[in-house]
Parts: structure tokens; C-alpha cells; sequence
């Protein structure tokens, strides 16, 4: 049974992808069988990111850039997967360092 805390853990880091996925969908354009692709390829890496961070009592910003690149190093061998679009994703998941030790900060 998750907890109200819990809960609110998770829609936080919800928040964080929708915001990822809509960077990256922006960018790259209006093929949608792209943005089909590329939006599946954000939601695994987030939900990956996510159950990493779960596990970590007390998480900075070295932890967390280090998952992220660990996460997305797995989609640079996508062959379907441009640098770009791998760059892109890496940048969109970074850039959220910042909610996520807001977060972090009212868990304790």
C-alpha cells in the first residue's frame, strides 16, 4: 500500500518526465512514427531513472547525473537512435536535477 508520501514521491518524478518527454518530442518534429518512438524511448529511461533514484536514502546531484548517463548510455547503441536524440534525452533528464532535490529535500 503506498503512503501518502509515496504518492506524492511519485507524481513529482510523473511531473518530470511529461516535461522531458515534451522537450524532446518538440524538438525533433512532426513524423509521428518518430515521436512514437522516441516518446516510448523517454518513458522507459524515466521510469529506469526513477527506480534508481528509489533506491538511493539520500541522493545528490553526482548520484543522479550518474544514473542518468548510466540510463542513457543503453540508448546510444539503439541503432535507430540518433546522437542527437540521445544527447537530447540526456540533457531533458539532467535538467531536472533541480526538482528533484526540491523533492528530495521535503522527503527528509
Amino acid at each position: 500500500m503506498m503512503t501518502k508520501k509515496h504518492k506524492s514521491h511519485k507524481l513529482a518524478y510523473s511531473g518530470l518526465a511529461l516535461a522531458a518527454i515534451a522537450g524532446v518530442l518538440y524538438t525533433y518534429g512532426s513524423d509521428p512514427k518518430r515521436k512514437k518512438q522516441i516518446r516510448g524511448w523517454l518513458l522507459k529511461a524515466k521510469g529506469e531513472v526513477l527506480s534508481k533514484i528509489e533506491g538511493v536514502k539520500n541522493i545528490d546531484k553526482d548520484q543522479y547525473m550518474k544514473i542518468v548517463d548510466d540510463v542513457v548510455k543503453k540508448y546510444t547503441k539503439i541503432k535507430s537512435a540518433s546522437g542527437k536524440e540521445v544527447a537530447s534525452l540526456k540533457k531533458e533528464l539532467k535538467g531536472h536535477w533541480k526538482k528533484i532535490q526540491k523533492e528530495a529535500q521535503t522527503k527528509k
